[in-house]
């Protein structure tokens, strides 16, 4: 009976039970794995940048006339930074002339294109057939045409040619911009002054607006 009671007395001890000292035997819970890390979100997609409107002007010195402050190219780009504008009108030229020009000129979608004749071909008698061949060949390549009629000068010509304008304007399916509406003073009976210049910038550009929406 001693015997078996020392043998139970020891098989207690080694199990830590009987009281605080033993030492017994910690179960350890096993560390946790390390975490994963966590899934990076992906940024979300940048909206497309506007496509910057691309104007190109044709016509004569009413465009660039030497004795203004600002020209009219000028007066754009001030008022819509964000247009590349390109200025092509030549003093004294006619729409026979620069047609051939226009034509051979690359245009891609989304260009406008300004078509600005008639003052030479009304005192010089000559057709303004060239605007409608520019006109259809800018349309025909995907880009916008804009006809300006002609500024009102004192000419007994003015008014039909103003007209004629406006029909290849219609006929060709193009912006029209109707300056020959605007009461204008001149520098010499033809070029309009600063003050004019303006004016007939505002019209051109509220048409232009049009034709570049995403400006």
């Amino acid at each position: 009976m001693k015997h078996t009671l020392i043998m139970a007395a020891l098989l207690l001890a080694g199990c830590g039970g009987g009281g605080g000292g033993g030492a017994g035997m910690a179960l350890v819970a096993p560390s946790p794995a390390e975490a994963a890390p966590a899934a990076k979100a992906p940024e979300p997609a940048k909206a497309p940048e506007p496509q910057q409107c691309r104007v190109s002007i044709f016509g004569d010195s009413i465009i660039a006339d030497p004795l203004l402050t600002e020209t009219m190219p000028d007066s754009i780009r001030r008022q819509r930074p964000k247009w590349k504008v390109s200025n092509y009108a030549v003093g004294g030229q006619n729409s026979q002339q620069g047609s051939q020009t226009v034509v051979n000129g690359q245009w891609e979608a989304g260009d406008v294109v300004v078509l600005q004749w008639g003052v030479n071909n009304s005192k010089l008698g000559v057709s303004m057939s060239g605007i409608e061949t520019a006109a259809r060949h800018v349309k025909a390549s995907g880009a916008a045409p804009v006809v300006t009629g002609l500024v009102r000068i004192a000419d007994p010509q003015n008014k039909r040619y103003d007209d004629e304008a406006r029909r290849i304007a219609v006929d060709t399916g193009s912006a029209f911009v109707s300056w020959n509406e605007r009461e204008i003073t001149t520098f010499d009976g033809t070029h309009p002054d600063q003050a004019s210049t303006d004016l007939l910038v505002e019209d051109l550009i509220n048409t232009l607006d049009k034709e570049c929406p995403q400006s």
